[in-house]
């Protein structure tokens, strides 16, 4: 029974883990498209921390300026730079 526990919980972490990068995978995606076409995609990796409201405010700022996101994209892609520059 403990072994099929182990299992168990070694097929979620592993599940949980492939379903983060897929996440991970399709919000850069989000970046290269979406921001790339205004900004250098490497700009990303050289900014400061930010907190998630920072974040939030930011991406804001450039739907306001003319950037096209769903809301989904953009809550995705506010997640992916709020874990990506504070990792």
């Amino acid at each position: 029974m403990e072994k099929i526990f182990r299992v168990i919980i070694f097929l979620f972490i592993i599940y949980f883990v492939s379903f983060n990068a897929k996440i991970s995978s399709c919000s850069e995606e989000i970046l290269k498209k979406r921001c790339s076409s205004c900004h250098d995609y490497s700009r990303v990796y050289e900014i400061k921390k930010r907190t998630y409201d920072d974040w939030k405010k930011l991406i804001d700022r450039m739907i306001g300026y003319g950037a096209i996101l769903s809301e989904s994209e953009r809550l995705s892609l506010i997640n992916y730079l709020n874990k990506l520059k504070n990792n």
